[in-house]
């Protein structure tokens, strides 16, 4: 299970809280919406639950452990431009490579095509750069995915596989997934129960 437990943030001692005294939890296969207005601080929790930013009070624990400060983490963080988490100069092969080898079949369920694999980033689309990122996200160690509007600028049907691809996923492997978007269809449609934040009021 991944629990945040009274996280709070802001950027210096003097400047207001972004939030106080979040907790969120999320078990293994759970699919998870969190929504909310522009600024409201759901990019900046994303970064402290995957440990990317450290918050000025509170903890993050896996199964009542704190994340391991070295070594490839249990929990993964994709945002919403792909083009920007990809070393331009890297093949598409060394991309997917950088931290664990995939395999034809995972490659497969996430549509990637193999011709791909020798192209470079600027070569593919928006949709094969998420896909790509997403592979490669999913290690065999990772346990939880937080996915920041990671299909917002795609069109519907790109969208729309993705997601299949990755729900199945989920569910073959029990991955706990947050999903952020401003979408709330699109939280209904993929997730168990869904909050908005501020507010931190769950629906469903």
């Amino acid at each position: 299970m991944l629990e945040a437990t009274a996280l709070s943030f802001r950027h210096t001692p003097e400047s207001p809280w972004l939030f106080r005294d979040v907790d969120l939890v999320l078990t293994p296969g759970e699919i998870v919406g969190l929504y909310g207005p522009s600024g409201s601080g759901k990019t900046t929790l994303a970064r402290i639950v995957s440990g990317y930013l450290r918050p000025a009070s509170g903890q993050v624990g896996i199964d009542g452990l704190p994340p391991m400060p070295n070594g490839f983490s249990k929990i993964q963080l994709l945002f919403q431009h792909p083009e920007l988490a990809i070393n331009p100069r890297w093949k598409i092969r060394k991309v997917l490579c950088e931290g664990y080898r995939p395999g034809p079949r995972r490659l497969a369920a996430f549509e990637i095509a193999p011709r791909w694999l020798e192209r470079y980033p600027c070569e593919l689309s928006g949709g094969q750069l998420s896909r790509i990122c997403l592979v490669r996200a999913l290690g065999p160690a990772v346990r939880y995915l937080i996915a920041d509007e990671i299909t917002t600028m795609l069109d519907a049907l790109t969208q729309a596989r993705i997601w299949k691809s990755l729900l199945q996923y989920s569910e073959e492997n029990r991955i706990g997934i947050l999903v952020i978007s401003h979408d709330t269809a699109l939280l209904k449609r993929l997730c168990h129960r869904t909050i908005r934040f501020p507010g931190w009021q769950a629906d469903g």
